[in-house]
């Protein structure tokens, strides 16, 4: 009974002390991953292309609202020109 009550105890002070190495381990491996990953998306011009596709975006969202404040002006004259007539 000794005993069990040993491990129980020891493993209670390892389990956190495991734990929070595993946790700063896992950490570390993060953060050097992150750098790595930012350093090739830098190298291969990822970062570029993100920002590029953005301003691709708001281009093509522009050019969207054009054409629909022109469909709904050629609504508003074919309907001028249908009650005139």
């Amino acid at each position: 009974m000794s005993n069990k009550l040993c491990s129980r105890v020891d493993l209670v002070e390892i389990c956190p002390r495991v734990s929070r190495e595993s946790t700063f381990r896992a950490a570390r491996f993060l953060e050097r991953t992150e750098v790595q990953v930012r350093g090739f998306m830098e190298a291969t011009g990822v970062v570029a292309l993100d920002q590029e596709s953005n301003r691709l975006v708001q281009e093509l969202s522009q050019l969207e609202a054009a054409r629909n404040a022109l469909d709904l002006d050629i609504q508003t004259q074919r309907g001028a020109c249908g009650s005139s007539g």
